[in-house]
């Protein structure tokens, strides 16, 4: 059979978690992101102490050695910072994944944190925890995944696809991360969509979910693809980037359209993205095994926007593309 390569396009705003309005994204429902004003500063008064863990996202292992920062103000890199912020604090993890973290009395209460873990070679977590109140505070624990060698390189494969249009790296986000796995892995059960239908039976809410794990994105892009096998992520990102011939030539990235034969390869060189979530499912369900085969794989990347800019938009539609290789 003919390998084919299936793509489809989203960007969304974070407030109902689905496309097709038509109309800007605007801020997060859960508000307090980077481009909205921060809390109250410090105040006289009993500081804050906040404790946690950190551990294992697959089996709760303690990750020892991770940096934690608690403070109003987003990291949007890999890269923690060498000292707290001057309205934060900062810790690393013990041996058993335990952290401790002593603030400033803030001005008024709840008062709301970024709270942002950093570890090696997994991905970065970027969440907003409320502060009830002065005193001892306990944290939820946070897991980070562990990334597959496929994603790693993947991402390795985003930045050098990026860098030729002057778009700054991206890094993985946790939550990011979680949603595109949990959404791969929904597309693989044969419903190839952005947003779940009313006959989808155990569709997952994406809103819902970084809601749950107190992800703040202003703004949000996804990209869906479905390549027969053996078709590989390095094979559908290569269908996104060849979108490039689309815009008006010479390409200005800044003043293509937005429109469905473009969309993918703006969202991976938007350069207001920031953070990136990368997932593969394999050998899963075809949506059309009468055109594709029994089997396909598929592929989603959730890009996570902490400023806004220019394409950043939603389809009035949607569609699958079939695009023979």
């Amino acid at each position: 059979m003919k390998q084919l390569v299936v793509v489809t396009i989203l960007m969304l705003s974070a407030c109902d978690g689905g496309g097709g309005s038509g109309s800007p994204p605007t801020s997060s429902s859960q508000g307090g992101g980077p481009t909205n004003a921060p809390p109250t500063g410090p105040a006289a008064g009993p500081g804050i102490t906040l404790t946690g863990s950190v551990v294992a996202k697959e089996n709760e292992s303690a990750i020892a050695g991770a940096t934690v920062v608690m403070s109003h103000t987003v990291i949007v890199g890999a890269t923690p910072p060498a000292a707290a912020p001057s309205d934060g604090a900062i810790a690393t993890t013990t041996s058993v994944g335990s952290y401790s973290l002593a603030l400033l009395a803030q001005g008024s209460y709840p008062s709301r944190f970024y709270l942002e873990v950093f570890s090696p070679g997994k991905p970065t977590e970027h969440a907003i925890l409320t502060v009830a109140g002065a005193g001892a505070n306990a944290a939820p624990m946070v897991g980070l995944t562990s990334l597959s060698s496929d994603e790693a390189a993947w991402l390795a494969l985003v930045n050098a696809d990026r860098a030729k249009w002057s778009a700054p790296p991206l890094v993985f986000d946790e939550t990011a991360e979680e949603v595109a796995r949990l959404w791969a892995a929904f597309l693989a059960t044969g419903h190839y969509e952005h947003t779940c239908a009313p006959s989808d039976v155990g569709c997952p809410d994406k809103a819902a979910y970084e809601a749950a794990a107190h992800a703040d994105y202003p703004s949000l892009g996804e990209n869906i693809g479905a390549n027969a096998p053996p078709g590989s992520y390095a094979d559908t990102e290569a269908q996104f980037m060849s979108e490039s011939a689309n815009c008006p030539q010479p390409v200005n990235v800044a003043t293509c359209p937005y429109t469905e034969t473009t969309g993918h390869f703006l969202n991976i060189v938007n350069t207001t993205a920031t953070w990136v979530g990368l997932a593969e499912a394999l050998n899963g369900k075809s949506y059309d095994p009468t055109t594709y085969g029994p089997t396909l794989n598929y592929f989603d990347m959730e890009f996570g926007y902490a400023t806004f800019g220019v394409n950043l938009q939603s389809l009035k539609t949607r569609s699958a593309l079939s695009i023979p290789k």
